[in-house]
């Protein structure tokens, strides 16, 4: 009895929704990919962290920059970062995590509005 029980608790404990530290987790790391804008597209890797209260992050290329802001919304995987401080003037990030490893939105560098699209780095062995 006592066995079966514990088998029926396991099975119940793997099928419970992903935890809130997990969604945390969600956006921290390093994201690559495009950004594409009436200029044309330019690669573009972007670096997220957290200390488990607060997100920080930089852009590292096409500009390197510090996020002065970035706020996450764990429930709807929502994410913004901005700075004033870049390189070529202000920086925005509007995204969503979609799949779990893409990141799709928007980012605006000065006046120019263009669209994102990047990829977190994985390693799975």
């Amino acid at each position: 009895m006592m066995r079966t029980l514990s088998w029926g608790l396991f099975i119940l404990s793997t099928m419970t929704p992903v935890s809130g530290r997990a969604q945390q987790d969600a956006l921290k790391g390093t994201w690559s990919g495009g950004c594409h804008t009436k200029a044309g597209y330019e690669a573009c890797t972007v670096r997220f962290e957290s200390d488990g209260v607060r997100f920080t992050g930089r852009m590292l290329s096409p500009t390197k920059a510090e996020f002065t802001s970035v706020t996450f919304d764990p429930k709807t995987l929502k994410v913004v970062a901005t700075t004033e401080n870049s390189e070529d003037g202000s920086l925005a990030i509007q995204a969503t995590i979609k799949e779990e490893t893409r990141l799709h939105g928007t980012v605006t560098q000065g006046d120019m509005t263009g669209k994102l699209l990047l990829t977190k780095w994985t390693f799975r062995p």
